[in-house]
């Protein structure tokens, strides 16, 4: 799922997020930095999470805000979060 991040933007106000997605952007893009594939679940302990549809949401809000790119998600994605 984490795969589905295309790129993290420049410029993107840190004062337009909440404290949580701000936590879970610089967990992202430290993860992401190391050079290898993240997956959810492996997110959800440090982030204090026990359900990935939280952590889903948190990326796709930093995505709307401007924080990072997203692929296109596919239906079954889509229905998986629902």
């Amino acid at each position: 799922m984490i795969s589905m991040i295309i790129e993290f933007l420049d410029g993107a106000n840190r004062a337009t997020a909440t404290t949580v997605q701000l936590e879970t952007y610089d967990l992202l893009k430290a993860k992401l930095a190391e050079g290898r594939k993240v997956s959810v679940t492996e997110l959800l302990v440090p982030l204090g999470l026990s359900d990935r549809r939280p952590l889903i949401s948190r990326i796709k809000h930093l995505a709307e805000k401007g924080f990072l790119r997203l692929e296109p998600e596919t239906e079954q994605e889509a229905a998986s979060v629902a």
